[in-house]
């Protein structure tokens, strides 16, 4: 995605009545001016709503409770330096993962440090 398709989305997004919600992760933004795809998305201002994707993307599934608060906190500190509106209490984690997913075969478990990890990081709902 370029600046310019930045701009065209959010036209066509406010054209539409659609917000978009965008998931975000901080890790490989320059988060300033050699980061033009970000200066133009948070320059359309509140035409894009903004979900923490965690800082690295990393796999949550067995990510002790440090590294989970670690995830979801520092994605939430750079996107506030990097003036990205982003909505603290909603966390949408990296490929679903520290989620349980019981048609998974194997079947997979929640990430049991997943829960206190997000009251401590102060998100309140998972997507």
């Amino acid at each position: 995605m370029t600046a310019h398709d930045a701009t065209r989305v959010a036209k066509w997004s406010r054209d539409s009545g659609l917000r978009l919600d965008l998931a975000c992760n901080g890790h490989g933004s320059h988060a300033g001016p050699g980061d033009p795809l970000l200066g133009a998305l948070v320059g359309e201002g509140d035409t894009f709503g903004w979900l923490n994707h965690t800082y690295g993307h990393r796999d949550l599934d067995h990510l002790p409770f440090s590294g989970l608060v670690s995830e979801i906190e520092d994605n939430v500190a750079w996107a506030r330096a990097a003036g990205v509106p982003l909505e603290p209490g909603a966390l949408a984690t990296g490929a679903h993962t520290g989620l349980a997913n019981l048609t998974a075969t194997p079947p997979r478990d929640e990430n049991a440090a997943l829960a206190r990890a997000q009251r401590i990081a102060g998100a309140r709902h998972r997507l």
